[in-house]
């Protein structure tokens, strides 16, 4: 991890700026999205005591302003991040670029131009997501998580607790499931520069190839490195798939246990119909920041395979030093 934090740390404080408004932005995020249910849960307990249509109005007013500014919010977010992921990545393949000019001639005779295209760009594509949105957006995930948390104690012990239980171990089950991707993704890292420069290379010779009548060998070899690259590239997908499948099915349970404690708390007198749906719907915001974690966990697999080979490229020496 020393290595991630230290090529994140050296790219991102050339627009710590940027990322500092991004962080503000997600923690302004946090905060409307924990107090908009609660003008839901009014607005229903409102309507069931049969308010006024001015009381009524208000909190659809507020209701609607605040669902504005999240969308705006949200916008802002998404720009923020993409200068940042650009910014951070550009500045990491022109660096790349510049070390592999200094390798000497006999590192590049051993790799294609593809390969190299794929090294310096592809490799570093992958991880745009890790420079402009991993650490904010765990942080602003973990953050709400545990807002939501207090607040559902606040309201009842029981559904806190039951809650508390299942965040505890479904942040358990990811954390066991981190690492699952993370070579089946280097694999396939690699498949795709091997293929890309399989390609170039027989394109550069193509007028050999067609001389020496040797285009169904090409064929036939460009099949096999497809064939290779498809294998690899499926048990990735498949890996990486594996954490949403899980997560899929765990807060399946989560929505069954949550609505059957509100409906049991509400035919019982202890809260009213508002707060049954305040479960409700935390119980669904408890699902967006450990989803959120589970999809960076996935583009930290991915990044962890492309940061891996780009230390490898950043780590080559050159053989002859100049005097």
């Amino acid at each position: 991890m020393s290595s991630y934090w230290d090529i994140l740390g050296r790219y991102l404080a050339a627009v710590r700026g940027r990322v500092a408004l991004l962080a503000l932005c997600l923690a302004l995020a946090t905060g409307l999205q924990l107090y908009i249910p609660q003008i839901l849960r009014a607005f229903i307990d409102s309507a069931a005591c049969k308010a006024t249509d001015e009381q009524l109005l208000r909190l659809a007013l507020t209701y609607l302003v605040l669902g504005i500014a999240n969308q705006l919010r949200g916008a802002g977010a998404t720009y923020l991040s993409a200068y940042v992921g650009w910014s951070a990545t550009n500045a990491l393949r022109a660096d790349l670029f510049a070390h592999c000019l200094h390798l000497g001639l006999g590192f590049h005779k051993d790799r294609t131009p593809g390969e190299m295209i794929e090294r310096i760009d592809g490799d570093v594509t992958s991880v745009s997501h890790f420079f402009s949105q991993f650490v904010v957006r765990v942080s602003a995930a973990v953050l709400l998580t545990g807002g939501v948390l207090v607040l559902l104690w606040r309201e009842d012990w029981r559904v806190g607790l039951a809650l508390t239980l299942f965040t505890i171990f479904a942040a358990k089950l990811l954390h066991w499931r981190r690492e699952i991707a993370v070579e089946p993704t280097r694999g396939e890292r690699e498949m795709n520069a091997k293929l890309y420069g399989f390609i170039e290379e027989r394109l550069h010779g193509l007028e050999d190839i067609r001389a020496n009548g040797a285009g169904g060998w090409v064929m036939h070899r460009l099949l096999l490195t497809q064939r290779e690259w498809y294998a690899k590239s499926v048990r990735s997908w498949w890996a990486c798939g594996t954490l949403w499948l899980t997560m899929g099915v765990l807060f399946a349970s989560g929505y069954v246990m949550t609505l059957g404690l509100g409906v049991w708390l509400h035919q019982t007198g202890v809260v009213a119909l508002g707060t049954v749906y305040l479960f409700f719907n935390y119980m669904a915001m408890l699902e967006v920041p450990l989803d959120q974690i589970t999809q960076q966990l996935q583009e930290f697999q991915k990044a962890a395979a492309g940061l891996g080979r780009v230390r490898e490229l950043r780590e080559a020496q050159p053989v002859v030093v100049t005097g």
